[in-house]
């Protein structure tokens, strides 16, 4: 019982939240965590050391902010790339397939129905879609009345 009474304080219990009117889930940043964040219309990247909740700052590792000067966050996209490979991959079998089905059952011609050709050059399209927008490697988060920053300390 006196151990519990005892313990240092977690730094878990401080971070920076990136709060999004009319969402339930919040996006945490800890101690320690890597920010590239647009100060004064420059991208800096820094590591958050510490955040004073009573003057509403951020220490990074190289210079302390006030939270209300960051005007924007770069994020890394979340894309699905392997539901796009899976997708393009899907679009050239089906019609890899029918164009061989249609060229190998000895009658003259090749006969694609249009919903084959419709299915497999809008699976194709659909992935390659997903592929290039999985090239874009961030997405930049601009800080306003629906978007905002905001201080958590929980500590005792």
């Amino acid at each position: 019982m006196v151990m519990l009474g005892t313990h240092p304080p977690v730094y878990a219990q401080k971070f920076i939240q990136l709060e999004r009117a009319g969402r339930i889930k919040n996006t945490r940043f800890y101690l320690g965590t890597v920010l590239v964040y647009r100060y004064e219309d420059s991208w800096y990247s820094g590591e958050v050391q510490d955040v004073l909740y009573d003057a509403n700052m951020v220490v990074f590792h190289n210079r302390i902010l006030p939270l209300k000067d960051i005007e924007a966050l770069r994020m890394p996209k979340q894309t699905n790339k392997k539901l796009g490979a899976r997708m393009l991959g899907v679009g050239m079998i089906w019609t890899m397939g029918h164009l061989l089905y249609e060229s190998n059952d000895n009658q003259p011609g090749v006969r694609l129905t249009p919903f084959q050709i419709s299915a497999g050059a809008t699976t194709i399209t659909a992935g390659g879609l997903i592929l290039l927008d999985g090239l874009r490697k961030y997405k930049v988060i601009e800080l306003n009345k629906r978007k905002r920053l905001r201080i958590i300390d929980l500590t005792p």
